[in-house]
């Protein structure tokens, strides 16, 4: 699996849509790799230079990986500046740039709700 750390994964959420799913060379992302890029495919093995999602996706077509192709969006998404788009069925959320957008995030999955403050935090 590859995530960003700007990403919020709901990991139950995601046990949940991979119990019905093949358990062998399985990709799950954002939107449908296609199976080839022929006119990008790398000569060798050793490509790094370019956007990493796509670069992901030719390195399972070289390796001949990721078979099982599965579109989870818009279950996986890129929240908005105003962080007006966060659903109840989400995956994850990605571009959580900031500590606000964390906090939106947060907030909306009900993730510290009920959280004891931490004694650690000695701030006046």
């Amino acid at each position: 699996m590859k995530a960003d750390d700007d990403t919020y994964l709901r990991v139950a959420v995601l046990v949940e849509e991979l119990r019905t799913k093949p358990r062998v060379d399985v990709y799950f992302g954002r939107s449908r790799l296609p199976r080839l890029f022929p006119d990008i495919i790398p000569r060798h093995l050793n490509d790094t230079h370019g956007h990493e999602d796509r670069l992901v996706g030719k390195w399972l077509n070289v390796g001949g990986r990721g078979k099982n192709r599965h579109n989870l969006k818009p279950r996986m998404y890129d929240v908005h500046w105003d962080v007006d788009n966060i659903w109840p069925d989400t995956v994850a959320v990605h571009r959580l740039k900031d500590n606000r957008r964390w906090a939106a995030a947060f907030r909306y999955f009900n993730v510290t709700a009920g959280v004891t403050p931490s004694n650690m935090d000695r701030r006046p």
